[in-house]
């Protein structure tokens, strides 16, 4: 059972928000990525559910790179400051590239920022501390020797969670088990009550080709797997991807089975 499950909403366009009004029974967070305040806004007015609770996750446009990280200018970093007053989840990543999905897409992606540092490391981590006065997501947190190449180090506080990802449809089936036995043994070593661990894809993300469960006992098969590592909060992600499911309301059932 997990304390707080929450949701990432990568495409709010896309999303039902009536469905979601109906349907959400349970106390839970949706994260809407939004470009701007005003986006933001437009899309926090259409819940009407008091269940849910309300965050930001902040992206620019793909030509600036759409992620956070050391490695996009300081105009971009500075767009954080219109979120300070909400609740936040900052992606931590290199900039998005073109290119499908895939996994070995997403390796070379990786690969590309592995022996670089990002130039505005610091004014990032400084413009994030400056934010602390809500509870601040970041993720995904990688190991730290990847992690230094694209923001200096954060002073963590209480009200920050860190977010870790458990993708496992992204991963090549043959390294499939040793990918769970390594999160297992890697995690298991850390104190998880501020940290979620995100899993899915559920539906496709922003490269649009991105593997994704094809069933739903894939999907409890890593909750459960989650559980059993002992992290106190789960994240799903993509809210869009869940509803537009014909049989959403399966998958939210499940979901809902691990909330305390």
């Amino acid at each position: 059972m997990f304390k707080e499950i929450l949701f990432w909403c990568e495409f709010p366009k896309k999303t039902n928000w009536d469905l979601i009004n109906k349907e959400i029974d349970f106390k839970t967070e949706i994260y809407i990525a939004s470009n701007s305040k005003e986006e933001f806004l437009k899309y926090k007015n259409k819940i009407k559910n008091k269940n849910i609770k309300i965050g930001v996750w902040p992206v620019l446009p793909k030509s600036k790179g759409y992620w956070f990280s050391g490695f996009v200018d300081k105009e971009s970093i500075d767009r954080l400051d219109q979120f300070k007053d909400f609740n936040i989840k900052i992606d931590l990543e290199p900039p998005i590239i073109n290119g499908k999905g895939s996994f070995f897409t997403i390796f070379k992606y990786l690969s590309k920022y592995l022996f670089r540092k990002g130039i505005n490391n610091k004014y990032l981590a400084d413009k994030i501390n400056s934010l602390s006065n809500k509870k601040i997501i970041l993720g995904p947190i990688s190991p730290k020797f990847y992690m230094k190449k694209y923001i200096e180090k954060i002073k963590w506080m209480d009200n920050y969670y860190q977010n870790y990802l458990f993708y496992t449809p992204m991963v090549i089936g043959l390294i499939r088990p040793i990918f769970r036995m390594w999160y297992w043994s890697w995690l298991r070593l850390k104190k998880l009550d501020n940290f979620c661990i995100a899993v899915g894809p559920v539906g496709k993300g922003i490269f649009g080709e991105e593997p994704e469960y094809k069933k739903l006992k894939q999907l409890e098969r890593d909750i459960y797997f989650v559980e059993k590592m002992g992290a106190t909060n789960l994240a799903i992600f993509e809210l869009s991807g869940l509803f537009n499911k014909k049989d959403y309301k399966d998958w939210l059932n499940l979901i809902k089975r691990y909330k305390k």
